[in-house]
């Protein structure tokens, strides 16, 4: 176990130490070469605060296989755009297989976050009259259209309360839930 801790004063003075030594972790944990038994865990709180790390998108695309996990909380995602960019920054977002999703009433990355959500599919029947100069063309039709709708909207992570969150996961039988973290009594 290695923990890194200093104080918001501390903290400025060394990121560029703590940046340098997370990604000299990523390379050497990938220098041990590919063991998908092994698990590394590299737990990274506020993953803005740091500089930008050259190690940490092939990191998070390559480092399964070298039984490297990396797990990383933000507050907002407009900070690892602007050291990253947007476009990478997406990109590296898109690695982490699970994702715990608390509220944000920011629309453009709540859309973005509901999309990997995913859709739900549903049939929704539909009533035709028609009515006519005569008896015989007056009538009722049923058609049943099928719609797609997403699973989650913007609103929906607007609206969770403290230590409540949307859960995806990697799993096709269960990929989506909402959890509620209780704190202890």
């Amino acid at each position: 176990w290695l923990f890194f801790k200093s104080s918001p004063k501390q903290r400025i003075k060394l990121r560029s130490f703590y940046s340098m030594l997370l990604d000299l972790c990523m390379n050497q944990i990938m220098e041990l070469g590919e063991d998908l038994d092994r698990r590394i865990w590299m737990v990274i709180d506020e993953l803005p605060s740091l500089k930008k790390l050259p190690s940490l998108a092939p990191s998070l695309s390559e480092f399964r296989k070298y039984g490297g996990c990396i797990l990383a909380s933000m507050q907002s995602p407009h900070q690892l755009f602007e050291i990253y960019g947007q476009h990478s920054a997406y990109s590296m977002l898109d690695q982490f297989n699970t994702k715990f999703i608390f509220r944000t009433d920011e629309h453009n990355f709540a859309s973005y976050l509901c999309k990997g959500f995913g859709e739900v599919e549903y049939k929704e029947s539909q009533e035709n009259y028609s009515y006519g100069s005569h008896e015989m063309r007056d009538g009722v039709s049923t058609q049943i259209i099928e719609k797609r709708k997403p699973l989650l909207t913007p609103k929906d992570l607007a609206v969770l309360d403290n230590l409540e969150a949307y859960v995806k996961l990697p799993e096709k039988a269960i990929s989506v839930a909402k959890i509620k973290i209780g704190l202890p009594k």
